[in-house]
This record gives C-alpha cells, structure tokens and sequence, in this order.
C-alpha cells in the first residue's frame, strides 16, 4: 500500500494534464486511496461479470489507457475507459444486500490480503459513487498513481 493515490473524475482531454500533477485529487473531484491500482478496478470489474477469469482481467487492463508525466516515468495515470465507468456507476443505484455481497467478494480477492474490511467497503462506495458522478458529468475515472 505504499504507492501515493488519488482518483479523480475528469474529462479525457485532461489526462495529460493529470500526470503532470502533484496531487490531482486536490484540484478535481475525487479521493485519496493509497494502494489502489488499475487490477483492483479490472477485479471489480470481472466480479460484476461474474468472470474471475485472467481473460477478464486482460480484457479490462487493455481497454485502459496508460498515461504518464511528460518525459519521465511517474506519476502514471490509468484512465478508465468509459464504458467501465458506466458498468461501475451502476452500483452506485444497487440496494443495501446487493451491495454488500459485491463488496464481500471484491474484498475476499487476493489483491484485497491484509486490508482492513471496512476499507475496502468504504473504498468501493467511494469509488463506485465517483463513477456514479463522472458518468453524470460525461467525464471518466483515472487512477493517478506515483511510488
């Protein structure tokens, strides 16, 4: 979980200007969450397909753009296609019980060993509702992350 990272909603004409930030979560809408990455989101992603397959996986991180500061290697921004997006926002409507099971699995994942119950609960609410506000926005997600 050592990795500094924000998640911000935002417009994908804005991408660049994201990997040249310090801390894009300061200046757009969205959260720090140290430790998230592009896998978490394609786990997700599979378990709302109900596909555990590395196939999911692969599909997921190939529809993601890669983004990075210009001239140098970090900070990286993974922007979620918006198709993703949308399959994501649509949790945010998803009653209580429903939730809870998608939550039970997301964080019994093996890239969720060792983290705390309740944050990852309280990451997939967050994250899910961004969505939810970027889809509304016609904006996407993107993951800006830096070592």
């Amino acid at each position: 979980m050592g990795w500094q990272t924000d998640v911000v909603a935002a417009a994908i004409s804005e991408s660049q200007s994201i990997a040249n930030m310090e801390s894009p979560a300061a200046s757009y809408v969205g959260f720090t969450f140290n430790g998230f990455d592009r896998v978490n989101v394609c786990t997700l992603l599979c378990l709302l397909e109900a596909n555990n397959s590395l196939e999911c996986i692969d599909k997921h991180l190939d529809a993601m753009k890669i983004v990075t500061r210009t001239n140098e290697e970090w900070p990286t921004v993974t922007v979620i296609a918006p198709a993703q997006v949308e399959k994501l926002a649509d949790v945010a409507s998803w009653d209580a019980t429903r939730f809870q099971v998608l939550a039970k699995q997301w964080r019994s994942t093996e890239e969720f060993e060792g983290w705390v119950e309740s944050d990852v609960d309280d990451l997939l609410q967050t994250f899910v509702d961004l969505a939810e506000t970027a889809v509304l926005n016609k904006q996407t997600v993107m993951i800006w992350q830096s070592p």
